[in-house]
């Protein structure tokens, strides 16, 4: 019978049918031309523990109880640098991915997972960037895949004297809240108010540099309220450095898909750049 062990035979010894079938033929390793082959021959006496060989495949084969398996070892589905091998319901191979992404579960997928971008860990990418011109700059269609915003205004000059604002979603409603904090002049509240305003360095113009950075916090949102913050540094030959700081509120459950630069009422941007980022 199989598992019966391993017996040394001495001479002399009578062999008996139950050695022959134990010990003889199922420790043997028995040649066949093919599957078919095997099958034919061994139908109805096939036991676990049997090996056999196929010429076809040039493999090893044990029975298992239910099924040949290949002792030979599975085939390597892997045909490129960078594979890595899967599973559905049998072996496959997982194509390298593009250079930088990395092999992340996904269950809609058939082998359960797929190569993508990194998640997100603070990483800024930029969205928009242009120049600040006229009695408006729109920057429109703002991505809502990323958990923060954050805008850099930069070599900002212009014809007015003061400040200059910012809306969301071009709303022009009292729905902004702002406290702001100047280096020269202190602390400047702006409640119920028709848009952001951002105080600037003052008179600005050719000798002028205005840097101003700000943050909006879970923009994407449609349940929470949108919060702020930001700071500013401006510097003119003639006055010297000032900075500032900004935080606020807009009241309102929308997502931000715009954002509004706009110079001091009846005025206009001379010069100036930003740039949007998306941050997760």
């Amino acid at each position: 019978m199989a598992g019966a062990g391993y017996k040394t035979f001495n001479t002399g010894d009578v062999l008996t049918a139950s050695d022959v079938m134990t010990y003889l033929m199922q420790q043997t390793v028995m040649v066949f031309d093919d599957a078919a082959a095997r099958t034919t021959a061994l139908t109805g006496v096939v036991a676990e523990g049997m090996m056999s060989y196929l010429k076809d495949t040039n493999k090893t084969y044990r029975y298992d109880g239910s099924a040949w398996l290949d002792d030979a070892g599975t085939t390597s589905p892997l045909t490129t640098k960078g594979d890595v091998w899967g599973y559905s319901t049998t072996d496959a191979r997982i194509p390298v991915g593009a250079n930088g992404t990395v092999l992340t579960a996904d269950s809609a997928e058939a082998l359960g997972v797929k190569w993508a971008a990194a998640a997100g860990g603070g990483s800024l990418t930029q969205l928009a960037t242009g120049s600040l011109s006229g009695s408006s700059t729109s920057i429109t269609s703002i991505s809502g895949s990323y958990t923060h915003l954050q805008l850099v205004i930069y070599e900002m000059s212009a014809d007015f004297n003061g400040y200059y604002t910012m809306r969301f979603n071009s709303d022009s409603g009292s729905n902004y809240y702002s406290v702001q904090t100047d280096s020269l002049v202190g602390t400047r509240g702006n409640n119920a108010a028709a848009q952001i305003m951002i105080q600037t360095e003052g008179n600005l113009g050719t000798n002028t540099q205005q840097t101003n950075t700000f943050n909006i916090y879970n923009y994407a949102s449609t349940s929470i309220r949108k919060c702020f913050d930001g700071v500013w540094f401006g510097y003119r030959n003639t006055v010297g450095l000032k900075a500032g700081g900004i935080s606020g509120l807009w009241n309102s459950l929308s997502a931000i898909s715009s954002i509004q630069i706009i110079p001091e009422a009846g005025n206009s941007f001379d010069n100036g750049s930003y740039i949007l980022y998306g941050v997760n």
